[in-house]
């Protein structure tokens, strides 16, 4: 039996005009505060790759340098879509690179491995910042670039 159904009125407070559910007025209230210590979205495309299997880093390595190859031969106009590809790459290698650095202890290829994930970090934040510039020129009519 709902709240509606017992007190005869809607729930939450209909006097002010809300009409949040409990459930949801309850979910919310659950969520930790916000402050100085929000995870940013490195924090948590970090944790995200962190916590995929590697066959999906695998393919979204795979997937990204593919479509950003393909359409930046088909279509050279697009390239920031392919950008938004070569994001994609980016975090499948940095997830790659970053899952064979916490496996492997001390290891020759340590350095390398550093490198690389530096690298694809560089690259997906730049393509991603590439991605944003044509999605705005885009839908402007050219009027950033």
């Amino acid at each position: 039996m709902d709240e509606m159904s017992r007190t005869g009125e809607p729930p939450g407070d209909a006097t002010r005009g809300d009409v949040i559910p409990d459930a949801i007025r309850e979910s919310v209230a659950e969520l930790p505060p916000s402050g100085a210590d929000d995870a940013t979205v490195f924090d948590v495309l970090a944790g995200q790759a962190r916590a995929a299997p590697s066959g999906r880093l695998w393919a979204a390595t795979a997937v990204g340098t593919f479509d950003a190859v393909v359409l930046g031969v088909a279509h050279p106009g697009l390239w920031w879509v392919a950008a938004a590809s070569v994001c994609l790459a980016a975090y499948g290698g940095w997830g790659l690179a970053d899952r064979a650095l916490a496996r492997d202890g001390e290891h020759e290829m340590r350095g390398s491995l550093r490198l690389a994930r530096g690298a694809a970090a560089v690259v997906g934040v730049i393509s991603a910042i590439g991605t944003v510039l044509g999605l705005m020129g885009a839908a402007l009519g050219g009027w950033i670039l």
